[in-house]
């Protein structure tokens, strides 16, 4: 819908003309009222809610809080390695499918009474897709390292402040909860301009949105893909493939052929010329010159910055008559 169409005074005193106009209108108004004005949105994100399904079960914050524990214990322990090893959420998503699975198959449906809750059942039914996704929520907010995990290593070591009173567990807890505090705080405070308004798009979200719809998803719909080309294969079976093939490819950069973690290939011409490596050598150097300095995925998401996740997107046009 362009300006000079929305300008035009003579749709509106003889709108039997402009049907076509007036239809396109009419259908960018119900999709901006009732779902999102973004195709990319729409593709992985329901606009309605099923009030049956159950959330907060005890399946799902037993299994959230397991990985919230392993996964802030994991990064934790390896944040001080270089480079560092970072496990995500995606990957508590993940191994959360099985085990909610075998839950539903294994378990007896038992109900008893905690206090302040009340009644609960230990095997509530189908391991439902809104139990999943709150344990990727909880997942990925436990991941993540408090701001002060650098604060407290320049506290404690000696050849910097040599403060021995940071390594008190309680003095550690504290000043990492206040930063967080502050966080959410903030992040509270804008909710009605960066969460609320419907063309705020995260990207991020929507991997984490899209990996859970295509584990609990079983309809296959056939899209429109490279070449011109049909294409029929469910989202569960195109990861699987995705999955094994990084799989193996780990093995190559990290233990096969480890200088492709290290690509600096035109310090090759002159290993000994210590000018070319500092312009383009990658791990000692500014990296200059090269295009391809790396073949490592860890080290190419070394800053946190997922290359697959599109950041920009356009505004799609909608539909036609």
């Amino acid at each position: 819908m362009s300006n000079a169409e929305l300008e035009n005074e003579d749709i509106m005193e003889n709108p039997e003309k402009h049907a076509e106009i007036i239809y396109e209108m009419k259908l960018e108004a119900a999709l901006i009222t009732n779902n999102s004005p973004y195709a990319e949105v729409r593709s992985v994100v329901d606009n309605h809610d099923d009030p049956n399904q159950p959330a907060g079960t005890i399946r799902a914050w037993t299994i959230g809080i397991f990985f919230s524990v392993f996964l802030a214990a994991i990064n934790q322990l390896f944040s001080i390695r270089q480079p560092s090893i970072n496990i995500d959420s995606n990957v508590a998503q993940l191994l959360a499918y099985p085990i909610g699975k075998a839950w539903e198959k294994c378990l007896p449906d038992v109900s008893f009474t905690l206090p302040w809750i009340g009644t609960c059942r230990l095997n509530p039914g189908p391991f439902n897709k809104k139990e999943h996704m709150l344990i990727a929520i909880m997942a990925n907010t436990a991941k993540s390292l408090p701001y002060t995990q650098y604060i407290v290593w320049t506290q404690v070591l000696p050849q910097y402040f040599d403060q021995p009173y940071a390594r008190s567990m309680g003095y550690q807890l504290l000043i990492a909860l206040s930063t967080n505090f502050i966080g959410y705080g903030l992040a509270g405070l804008t909710r009605r301009f960066l969460v609320y308004p419907s063309y705020c798009v995260w990207p991020t979200s929507l991997v984490t949105i899209a990996l859970n719809s295509a584990l609990h998803n079983e309809t296959n719909t056939p899209v429109l893909g490279p070449f011109k080309k049909m294409y029929s294969m469910s989202r569960f079976r195109f990861f699987m493939i995705a999955f094994l093939a990084m799989f193996v490819y780990f093995w190559f950069p990290n233990y096969i052929f480890e200088v492709l973690t290290y690509f600096s290939w035109m310090t090759w011409i002159a290993p000994d010329n210590h000018n070319l490596n500092i312009l383009t050598g990658f791990q000692n150097g500014l990296g200059l010159f090269n295009p391809f300095p790396t073949f490592d995925w860890n080290v190419l998401l070394f800053d946190g910055l997922d290359p697959l996740v599109s950041l920009h997107r356009r505004v799609p046009d909608f539909p036609k008559a």
